[in-house]
């Protein structure tokens, strides 16, 4: 008999076409396969978010007069469970007469030494009949870069550029300008004036670098269709990624003055974060729809493991392969690749961890509790906790206007 104690996760599961309810008990570092469970159970179900980032608390689950155990902690005498405010040792006989149930299966991060584009290769062969090509955007059928991408991108290349060549560029899209003259006007800046031009907003408050930035991820944010699942219990795509944008905006600019890492930079780094999602969607519906369901039923996981788990390759891969071909900054390629990376030490670190620091701390906001962030991963981008706290205010006053900007972008 196996004496250790494994941490246990409370999900509660909804019937999507009864009132039938149940809860399930299973391993924590897990993953919940909920598509295979529904489809044992010859039922439909859908988790309801859990109320902590630990999942439900265990007395609630033994109220319920139906509770699933994994069959994995069958063999436990004892588990670590979550009672509302903190884990205890319970032992395995508090679940008497539960039902045993395979409804978990191990995952975790790959060491591929395959190179991106081998195991795109293979994400694609396993999944569809396509032939691969030479190109990966053929191949995918993937849009390429659009004009107004490629003129923001030679400007950026061009130390000699002038206001009218930016405006000019900005100006062949309405909605873009607009959208780039509500965020100048936004609380977020607190203009005193408001702009009144493109000139203005660009000159006075915003700047190039953040202007081009900003330009350019709004052009390649209406390449890909936004894909038609999202996962319930979650923020949408777009509001997580103009937070994150903005987010990284604000600790850049208070990153040391040696920082190389320019705001504007930055916040086109945030802003395509989760540009994978999009690939993911475009590129693998039915796949993409899997994962969401098992996000739900994860939501404690990174959504690269349950990538790794239905597509054997994280969606980052597919997001940086695309954007190395649309010639994108490599800092920025970098970021999103290895923003899971937790330990990476490789070229432009310093955009990665930023970049993790930004996320960590959105999400920690979200969930309600302490920031989980380590002061050694806010000292390697040369920040401390107050730092930290004072973006997160700028982003709590600005609340309304990000999620007008998000709404804009999708």
């Amino acid at each position: 008999m196996d004496h250790t104690e494994p941490v246990v996760r409370i999900t509660h599961l909804a019937a999507q076409s009864s009132d039938a309810e149940l809860w399930l008990a299973h391993p924590h570092k897990a993953l919940l396969d909920i598509c295979e469970f529904n489809a044992a159970q010859g039922a439909e179900f859908r988790p309801i978010p859990p109320s902590h980032r630990h999942g439900e608390a265990l007395n609630e689950a033994l109220d319920f007069s139906r509770v699933l155990l994994d069959q994995s902690l069958m063999s436990h005498t004892k588990v670590q469970a979550w009672l509302g405010d903190h884990f205890a040792s319970v032992p395995i006989e508090a679940f008497a007469g539960a039902a045993g149930v395979q409804c978990c299966v191990s995952v975790r991060s790959t060491d591929d030494d395959r190179s991106d584009q081998a195991r795109i290769h293979d994400a694609v062969t396993s999944f569809t009949t396509l032939r691969i090509q030479q190109r990966l955007d053929e191949t995918l059928d993937i849009p390429p870069l659009p004009d107004a991408a490629r003129r923001i991108v030679a400007l950026q290349a061009n130390p000699n550029f002038d206001l009218s060549e930016l405006v000019a560029v900005v100006e062949t899209d309405a909605a873009i300008a607009a959208k780039i003259m509500s965020w100048a006007n936004s609380a977020f800046y607190a203009a005193d004036p408001s702009a009144r031009s493109l000139d203005d907003a660009i000159m006075r408050i915003l700047g190039f670098d953040l202007v081009m930035n900003l330009a350019l991820g709004l052009v390649l944010s209406g390449t890909l269709k936004l894909p038609e699942h999202e996962v319930r219990g979650a923020a949408p795509l777009w509001l997580k990624s103009v937070f994150t944008a903005a987010a990284m905006e604000a600790i850049a600019k208070r990153l040391p003055a040696d920082s190389t890492l320019t705001p504007g930079s930055c916040y086109l780094t945030g802003l395509l974060s989760n540009f994978g999602t999009l690939v993911l969607g475009h590129v693998f519906p039915p796949q993409y729809g899997t994962i969401c369901r098992l996000q739900e039923a994860n939501p404690h996981l990174p959504t690269n493991l349950i990538d790794e788990h239905v597509m054997n390759l994280p969606r980052e891969v597919l997001a940086s392969t695309l954007f190395e071909q649309w010639q994108l900054p490599d800092e920025l390629v970098t970021a999103v690749r290895h923003q899971h990376t937790l330990d990476y030490t490789g070229p432009h670190a310093t955009w990665v961890n930023l970049l993790q620091v930004a996320s960590q701390m959105l999400d920690d906001d979200l969930e309600g509790g302490d920031w989980q962030i380590s002061n050694e991963a806010l000292a390697k981008i040369g920040l401390d906790t107050l730092d930290l706290e004072a973006v997160a205010r700028i982003l709590q006053d600005s609340r309304t206007e990000l999620e007008g900007l998000a709404r804009a972008v999708a």
